[in-house]
């Protein structure tokens, strides 16, 4: 049976620093799951990139004494580099910043906005 389209991602990593085993483990997993889906016929986009938001990103930055996007700029490069040296299999790997992607997400949140996925209610707790 043909699933037609299949997309495989994966955690966008925080680039405060170079690639750790956990960002491995899970980028890998994805890479095989993008290769065995591949093998079987199936069209296949793989996508990620990296994340340049968040606590990890300001405490690396404010560490060094840069910007974030100065410290994101510098390991986004280096982290594609890795991934291509390792042989990961990206159809796209971007970054949080990169209009496209923006503009993506936007798109995306609004459709799920308007299609009744996203309510307000209130709800009694324990």
């Amino acid at each position: 049976m043909k699933l037609g389209k299949v997309v495989v991602t994966c955690a966008w990593p925080y680039v405060n620093y170079l690639p750790h085993l956990g960002t491995m483990v899970q980028v890998l997993s994805a890479d095989v799951a993008a290769r065995y889906y591949r093998l079987k016929g199936e069209e296949v986009v793989m996508v990620s990139g990296s994340d340049e938001h968040g606590t990890p990103i300001e405490v690396e930055a404010v560490r060094q004494g840069i910007s974030p996007k100065q410290l994101t700029d510098k390991l986004h490069a280096k982290v594609v580099g890795l991934f291509k040296k390792w042989g990961f299999s990206f159809d796209n790997y971007t970054r949080t910043e990169n209009p496209v992607h923006i503009e993506f997400v936007q798109n995306h949140q609004m459709k799920i906005y308007k299609n009744g996925y996203v309510f307000t209610q209130e709800t009694e707790m324990l």
